[in-house]
């Protein structure tokens, strides 16, 4: 299906530039990178995904149930107190 769209030179800039960025060959595959782009949701994109996994690994710490994290927080001694 072809489609002709207009395009104001704002628009048409930015097409090429994202043509150039990904490696894509025509206008087409730059509108439907954007669309792709805008309408996938975050949590299904790669790069949420691989953050996610790195956040995952970070060290975490166990609040205790019924105890809000400000709680918590306010419940820990100050670092520069001695023991």
């Amino acid at each position: 299906m072809n489609n002709v769209i207009s395009l104001n030179e704002n628009a048409s800039r930015m097409l090429s530039n994202i043509k150039e960025m990904y490696g894509l060959e025509t206008d087409s595959e730059a509108i439907e990178f954007m669309a792709s782009q805008c309408i996938e949701e975050p949590e299904l994109r790669p790069e949420y995904i691989e953050k996610m996994k790195e956040i995952d690994k970070e060290e975490s710490i166990h609040v205790p149930q019924g105890m809000s994290l400000l709680e918590y927080l306010d419940s820990l001694p100050d670092e520069d107190e001695d023991d």
